[in-house]
């Protein structure tokens, strides 16, 4: 876990919308199971929240009411329906 400890404090690009991403380390993560390393989305977890508050994450939506993705997602899903949006961007 030593090379995981070194990016804490580093950030990350996510490709799908170019925007940076914190690395932080948390007790509420398991080393012991998998690789140690979790996404969190504080938006859309109790847990994620949570741990989000701690260390003074953004809480970021983007879905508008009717679930649609709104403006803080890049320009090609804007509008679209989630699950057409998730066909589009994983088109498994």
């Amino acid at each position: 876990m030593n090379g995981i400890n070194q990016l804490i404090g580093k950030q990350i690009r996510l490709p799908l919308t170019d925007r940076l991403i914190p690395i932080i380390g948390d007790d509420y993560v398991d080393r012991e199971f998998g690789s140690g390393c979790v996404k969190i989305t504080p938006g859309h977890d109790f847990n994620d929240y949570e741990m989000g508050k701690r260390h003074d994450l953004p809480l970021l939506n983007i879905f508008d009411a009717n679930a649609a993705l709104n403006d803080s997602v890049p320009t090609p899903y804007q509008g679209l329906d989630r699950f057409v949006a998730r066909k589009k961007m994983l088109p498994i």
